[in-house]
């Protein structure tokens, strides 16, 4: 049986895939090139980074595909501050943290036990003289400890 265009029984053509037009798209490869500067990151990476904030800002529903007909120059613009803005918020934690091993004494016990998980944990002394617990692998015991929640503070 051959089906014509439009016979009532053939399934319809699947919609085209949404796209950015050609002015969003330059908008989005500036505002790389400015992530990539100001943060001194690969221009790849620069994209990579941008691209995923400005999915996660145009996703209607949490399963679906990102819908390209949300972004504008402002949604392109706001996805390139907040990568710069997470990008140096990452840079102050590394920086405090390594200002914490560098300034470490050694403790007068080896290690110490995380009151809510059990693991073997040690203090250092942060940039800020404030003590931070941390793995004995050196990694903040606040990004692995499965009940971290219930020590942060409400602003």
């Amino acid at each position: 049986m051959r089906y014509l265009p439009d016979a009532p029984n053939q399934a319809p053509a699947p919609a085209p895939a949404a796209t950015l037009s050609a002015d969003l798209c330059g908008l989005c490869a500036q505002a790389a090139e400015r992530i990539a500067n100001t943060t001194a990151l690969p221009l790849m990476e620069a994209k990579r980074r941008l691209w995923e904030t400005i999915k996660e800002a145009v996703i209607v529903e949490p399963i679906a595909e990102p819908d390209l007909s949300l972004v504008t120059p402002e949604t392109i613009a706001a996805s390139e501050a907040d990568v710069i803005r997470q990008h140096a918020s990452n840079a102050r934690a590394t920086a405090a943290l390594g200002a914490a091993e560098a300034d470490a004494k050694e403790p007068k016990r080896p290690h110490a036990n995380c009151r809510t998980c059990g693991a073997p944990i040690r203090f250092l002394r942060t940039a800020e003289k404030k003590h931070t617990p941390v793995n004995l692998d050196g990694q903040p015991h606040w990004a692995t400890c499965p009940q971290a929640g219930q020590w942060r503070r409400t602003k």
